[in-house]
């Protein structure tokens, strides 16, 4: 899926360019050369990605959170262990305490 959308969304973001681009130069805008020297072309396709990569974010969200019925972070298990707090983790001593509990 995050392929499908990382493939479709930048052409999506490029048309509107491309469309312009054949209208004010025509044909010749869409060569091969012409595509590889263009640099704005280039700026809206790496543009295009962080939409996709968004999108796959939210995709991704709604498949692990059943459309938003189950808490996300619970279901993918992403939280601090009964014994430990942020700030405690943050302390050297007890990150190694921690770290020797797992073993």
């Amino acid at each position: 899926m995050s392929v499908l959308v990382l493939g479709v969304v930048p052409l999506l973001v490029l048309a509107p360019y491309l469309i312009y681009r054949i209208a004010t130069v025509g044909q010749a805008a869409i060569l091969p050369d012409a595509i590889k020297s263009d640099k704005l072309l280039i700026f809206y396709s790496v543009i295009g990605i962080i939409p996709a990569h968004l999108l796959t974010l939210y995709l991704a969200y709604l498949v692990v959170s059943e459309g938003g019925r189950l808490p996300f972070w619970k279901t993918i298990r992403w939280e601090w262990p009964r014994e430990t707090s942020p700030t405690g983790a943050c302390s050297p001593v007890r990150s190694w305490r921690f770290l020797a509990q797992r073993r």
